[in-house]
């Protein structure tokens, strides 16, 4: 055996897998200092306003609560799904278009919330 082959036998696979970790490109979160935007969908899951339904062929189906669908369609958020891209909004825009429709009426959108499709109308 040759010197450099020695010299490869002998070193440890931990470096090489540092190295190819340090290659690795991980997906920003975003700006620093900037909420998180995410669907209306995802933050419902995300913050668990959903029930789990067993279908009858056994598997699992997430479905949001009353209240995200009312969101939905006080904001408009499912005409917005229909224009392309999807609706981004922070938790905290998620959060109060989901208080406008657990309170009392009138029912006022959360302009935070508000599709822009909706705005139009």
């Amino acid at each position: 055996m040759s010197d450099t082959e020695a010299a490869k036998a002998a070193e440890s696979p931990e470096p090489a897998k540092a190295k190819r970790k340090a290659r690795t490109k991980t997906k920003p979160s975003g700006p620093a200092g900037l909420p998180q935007l995410r669907t209306p969908m995802e933050w419902c899951v995300r913050l668990g306003h959903f029930n789990v339904e067993r279908l009858p062929s056994m598997k699992q189906e997430k479905r949001a609560k009353w209240y995200h669908n009312s969101a939905a369609a006080i904001h408009g958020w499912n005409l917005h799904d229909a224009g392309g891209d999807p609706m981004q909004l922070t938790q905290e825009d998620y959060e109060a278009a989901l208080e406008v429709v657990q309170g009392a009426p009138p029912y006022m959108p959360h302009g935070g919330a508000l599709s822009p499709y909706k705005r139009g109308k």
